[in-house]
């Protein structure tokens, strides 16, 4: 049993009682009860100047009653004590401290919070919705990342003590990788269009080959025109050479047209079977099921003439999970066969294609050496100089398809980082966790009460249970949102382990349901309870003898006294 103390604070002159597991302080309206609760709220959350509407950076002397020249509240237990004076405000505690923080003292309330980020921020340290490393680690490494990785980014979160600011930051890396992909192409991002473009005027034998070899071909080359220039003349033998590799060009030509139309079936066969193979779904839920715009539960659709029926999902069976298993190994390996395939038509292509150049080149070289009607001169310097060119931009191409790849690569990690990072990433996926056991909390607590059930949305929305329908909090009379306030702070109160939680205005809750409900929730409880309650006709409405119900003790206030009732 805990023991109360209240000397000159606001409206109270002296308030000494003991407060078993349920107290009620009752009386007329302005005579001290809201004052008693407000010492005690002050002393129990830290918050010294805890009244609503007073100046923060106020004197502590306007909390001391006009007829005293200080304020002191105390609250004892078996193994601790603490205390708070007026106006110095110094908080001072013995032994084994008082578990109990502002929402169970009254001070905040979940459903004053503005936004759905303060309340989510709120409500995550007490329901542990707060994404963990663990937690980081299950999306990311699952997506192949490294814990290495892992570590300098849990690290660079806790630095910031802010997921968006990381989210924001990785955003921006996003952002700036696809802006140098675009550079390098010179074209607007996109991550289809990345997965296979070409610099212009290249074509696929490219794709795989080595710049070291590509740059040894321009050394080479340019010193074959550093020769041919030295040397103007050719041997017969070469003549007979270029005669040789001539004849190959229409070949070449026709066999290079061909392989290209056999590697653009293969990269149209490859994007059906990755679409066949997405289409199969992987969940537990049937294609139809989604999610109940009021409580959240999977529902699902069937379509009738009359309209839409609603009926609860059904997991998919396990054989049928199995059935699209196999089916979605059956695609991967008709696309691994594709790709290898592919890749070997692609080789086939480069080597056909630097036949095609060579014997172009000769064909060329060719032409050149009969116009003049010469074995050798001018021409070879030509057919050199245009090697030299052909090799050079082919190891640009190259050069520049390998940039654009690493940066496409980089925009592809960097966004499954980010969708990790994002609101509704990890920490969405976590909230939804713990909201479904503090939604149970909260149903629990509301079926004690014998109230409608009080909920949490993923938007953090507080809704309850009306004879209208699930209501969300701000369409609530003003007695629904007592209840709601009620049951979320006593919800919270059993999350945080409070020892003492105090609530003021019970009055506006009807002795049929309403109060009946609130004692019955509170006498479940674990905490100890201080509840604040006007009465201000005895006759017509008196208070609840809690010491005639076996639930605790009632007080009543007035004059700036308490006295036991009755």
């Amino acid at each position: 049993m805990l023991k109360i103390d209240v000397t000159g604070f606001r409206g109270i002159t002296q308030a000494q009682f003991d407060a078993p597991k349920i107290t009620l302080l009752t009386g007329r309206n302005a005579v001290g009860k809201s004052s008693v609760l407000a010492a005690l709220a002050a002393v129990l959350s830290g918050d010294t100047m805890p009244v609503s509407g007073m100046d923060k950076k106020g004197s502590g002397a306007a909390y001391v009653n006009r007829r005293a020249s200080t304020a002191k509240v105390s609250i004892t237990k078996d193994d601790g004590a603490i205390t708070c004076s007026w106006p110095e405000m110094k908080i001072r505690s013995d032994g084994e401290q008082f578990v109990c923080d502002a929402h169970a003292a009254g001070v905040v309330r979940f459903s004053s919070l503005i936004s759905s980020r303060e309340r989510a921020g709120f409500l995550g340290e007490y329901i542990k919705a707060n994404p963990t490393k663990e937690d980081l680690e299950k999306n990311l490494i699952g997506a192949g990342f490294e814990q290495k990785f892992v570590d300098t980014l849990w690290n660079d979160i806790e630095l910031n003590r802010d997921w968006d600011v990381m989210y924001n930051t990785w955003t921006e890396q996003g952002r700036a990788a696809k802006n140098r992909w675009q550079t390098i192409a010179g074209e607007a991002y996109g991550s289809k269009k990345a997965e296979s473009w070409l610099p212009k005027g290249a074509d696929h034998s490219i794709i795989g080959a080595s710049q070291q070899e590509a740059d040894q071909a321009v050394k080479d080359a340019e010193a074959a025109l550093e020769k041919a220039i030295a040397a103007k003349a050719v041997s017969a033998d070469v003549v007979d050479r270029y005669e040789t590799l001539a004849k190959k060009v229409p070949d070449l030509k026709i066999s290079i047209s061909n392989i290209e139309k056999v590697v653009e079936a293969l990269k149209l066969n490859i994007d059906a079977l990755e679409t066949e193979r997405n289409s199969i779904p992987t969940s537990k839920l049937p294609t139809n099921s989604g999610a109940c715009p009021h409580c959240g539960l999977a529902i699902a659709f069937e379509k009738s003439a009359s309209g839409y029926a609603v009926s609860k999902t059904v997991e998919v069976s396990p054989d049928e999970l199995g059935l699209r298993q196999a089916a979605i190994t059956v695609c991967n390996d008709k696309i691994a066969d594709a790709r290898a395939e592919m890749n070997l038509q692609i080789k086939n292509q480069r080597n056909l294609s630097a036949a095609y150049r060579e014997a172009k080149g000769a064909e060329d070289q060719l032409a050149e050496i009969r116009a003049k009607g010469s074995t050798g001169g001018e021409g070879d310097v030509d057919a050199a100089r245009l090697a030299k060119d052909i090799a050079v931009e082919f190891a640009k191409n190259i050069r520049k398809k390998n940039e654009a790849d690493t940066f496409h690569r980089d925009v592809q990690i960097i966004a499954l980082i980010v969708k990790a990072l994002a609101p509704d990433g990890v920490r969405a996926w976590k909230m939804q966790i713990a909201l479904e056991d503090f939604n149970s909390a909260l149903a629990n607590a509301s079926t004690v009460a014998g109230w409608g059930k009080v909920s949490v949305n993923s938007e953090m929305l507080m809704h309850f249970e009306t004879i209208y329908g699930d209501l969300p909090y701000f369409a609530l009379s003003t007695s629904e949102k007592m209840r709601a306030d009620l049951v979320m702070q006593i919800t919270l109160a059993a999350y945080s382990k409070a020892e003492i939680v105090l609530m003021d205005g019970v009055e506006i809750l009807d002795n049929a349901n309403g109060r009946r409900g609130l004692f019955r929730l509170l006498n479940n409880a674990r905490h100890s309870t201080i509840v604040g309650m006007t009465t201000n006709n005895l006759e017509k409405d008196p208070p609840p003898d809690l010491a005639a119900l076996k639930l605790g003790q009632t007080f009543w206030v007035q004059d700036g006294t308490v006295s036991s009732y009755p």
